[in-house]
């Protein structure tokens, strides 16, 4: 059942990226209040995978984590440690340790920036969650 869970979260957050995070990026674009479109296939470094799977494999990461969580508090509800994995961590690593590595400014350091990283990757929980929690009840 542990691996089950673990597959399952990687799934639910691989696939909460383009269903969820990315269109949330597609909405903020077409509104003019973020520079870079969604869906993007730019190869990025260290590998040169497109944008789009470099991030979705990531959010496959970031699903363990909501997993490993919930093996460790079964009886959180998933909506909750997703949504919260996706404010608290992902977050605050594309704040911080995602621009250091690839030496660009931190938008930590702005406040006005904030808001974007903490909805986008909100929105990517969510999806996270509602997503796992269709898996689990499949699960059982």
């Amino acid at each position: 059942m542990p691996m089950r869970l673990l597959l399952s979260g990687f799934a639910a957050g691989l696939l909460a990226v383009p269903t969820f995070h990315q269109l949330a990026i597609w909405a903020l674009y077409n509104a003019g209040l973020v520079m870079n479109p969604p869906f993007s296939m730019r190869p990025v470094e260290p590998f040169g995978l497109p944008r789009l799977l470099w991030i979705s494999f990531w959010g496959g990461v970031w699903g363990m984590l909501v997993a490993l969580i919930l093996l460790a508090r079964p009886r959180l509800s998933t909506m909750v440690a997703a949504v919260t994995v996706g404010l608290l961590g992902a977050a605050t690593i594309s704040m911080t340790l995602a621009p250091a590595l690839r030496g660009l400014p931190m938008p930590i350091l702005d406040p006005s920036r904030w808001w974007r990283p903490f909805l986008v990757n909100g929105i990517w929980g969510f999806g996270t969650g509602l997503i796992l929690a269709t898996l689990r009840g499949r699960m059982r």
